[in-house]
């Protein structure tokens, strides 16, 4: 729970730095996935990213490379 958490608090941090719209809901949706063992990281962060590519294309690509390198951190430093 407690690296859920810090991921859904790194993800708002970024995206509000990075002025991506949805910061709080995508935040939130990207903590609560992140409990589910193995799948959830991707069930949280594909339909993110696609609710981001109907805003903006460039916003959903930094996004996508952000939480990339945030699961990397998280599954290899955090954990």
């Amino acid at each position: 729970m407690l690296t859920s958490f810090i991921l859904g608090l790194a993800c708002f941090i970024f995206m509000t730095i990075f002025n991506l719209d949805y910061a709080m809901l995508i935040s939130v949706f990207i903590a609560v996935t992140n409990i589910i063992p193995f799948f959830g990281p991707i069930i949280g962060a594909i339909p993110s990213a696609l609710f981001l590519f109907l805003i903006d294309p460039w916003q959903c690509l930094s996004f996508v490379i952000f939480i990339v390198i945030a699961q990397q951190i998280e599954g290899n430093i955090i954990e």
